[in-house]
């Protein structure tokens, strides 16, 4: 819901009303059926990585933290994150069954 329309003559293909500029909608609700646009550019995604650092740092400090990271640096960093969150599930296994069969060997008969 866009806003509403100015009626014109120009109706789309199967009764739809076609929108072909933007100034034609009216503030204010309704449903815009269709609408024809052109794409000048496009831009990359680009990612804002967010700290949760300690709050009686300056928003200079701050700012300077939060970087915006292009697609292949995201990349990179999640797969290093998940390289570090795999080693620490691995680890915390590993001291469970340890503890689990040095519970076991105890009340072994």
């Amino acid at each position: 819901k866009l806003g509403f329309v100015k009626i014109s003559d120009d109706y789309a293909p199967k009764g739809h009303l076609l929108m072909k500029r933007i100034s034609d909608i009216v503030p204010g609700g309704g449903a815009i059926p269709l609408i024809r646009l052109f794409v000048q550019r496009v831009y990359p995604i680009l990612y804002f990585e967010k700290y949760d650092g300690d709050p009686s740092e300056s928003s200079a400090v701050a700012s300077a933290r939060r970087p915006i990271l292009s697609q292949q640096e995201e990349d990179s960093r999640r797969r290093d994150f998940e390289k570090r969150r795999l080693r620490v599930v691995e680890k915390v296994s590993e001291s469970i069954q340890a503890e689990v069969e040095k519970e076991v060997d105890k009340n072994a008969p």
